[in-house]
């Protein structure tokens, strides 16, 4: 958000709700405490909106659902709402049962909107769509790469003293811990403040 494209921000709306193929079903549904979309997925949300707004949650509300997966199991399906530093608005979709709609990230600003879709994904694809007074305008995005490439790459350079990493270490305890306040959203069924300071892991759903 640096360029100021859309002004202030005011909202982002992170659509991640994906098909798990069978392949990659296993601890992701099987384990009840290091399974399901949120700390599987959500926690790449996280990391996500953290990156464009340059700023940390403060609280965060959760519902969730086994709409495919055993009761008592890790949730399969799970939507959010969070506040951010700045007063900016957060809403999450994520879940392992969509096979049809393509993902999507939503920055909605005073100045315009940023709509980018086919997006969460290490692969190199997607669109990026600038939007003002109901007008359309491609993005160009420059160059692609798999993100995973790029990530290795820079750590590389980061050990050689030739670059900087493209996450730290302080950024995914950040993003676990957001993933963390929602696990504990789910289990109290209030809202729950977010804590980067302290992150155990969750305990299993009853």
């Amino acid at each position: 958000m640096q360029a100021g494209l859309v002004g202030d921000v005011r909202a982002v709306r992170v659509h991640h709700a994906v098909q798990l193929p069978q392949r990659l079903a296993g601890w992701r549904i099987d384990d009840p405490v290091g399974g399901g979309v949120v700390l599987d997925v959500m926690v790449h949300d996280a990391a996500a909106v953290a990156a464009i707004l340059g700023s940390r949650a403060l609280s965060v509300e959760a519902v969730g659902l086994n709409q495919d997966n055993e009761p008592g199991g890790p949730f399969d399906a799970v939507m959010t709402s969070a506040e951010w530093e700045g007063g900016v608005l957060v809403q999450t979709h994520d879940a392992y049962n969509n096979p049809h709609l393509p993902t999507s990230l939503h920055v909605l600003g005073t100045a315009g909107a940023l709509v980018a879709e086919d997006c969460n994904t290490g692969d190199p694809v997607g669109t990026v769509t600038l939007w003002r007074g109901h007008a359309a305008e491609p993005v160009d995005i420059g160059p692609r790469d798999d993100l995973f490439e790029v990530t290795v790459r820079a750590f590389g350079a980061a050990v050689d003293g030739a670059g900087a990493v493209v996450v730290t270490g302080e950024d995914g305890v950040r993003s676990l811990a957001v993933s963390l306040a929602v696990l504990e959203s789910l289990r109290t069924g209030a809202r729950a403040l977010v804590n980067a300071g302290q992150t155990p892991m969750p305990t299993p759903r009853k």
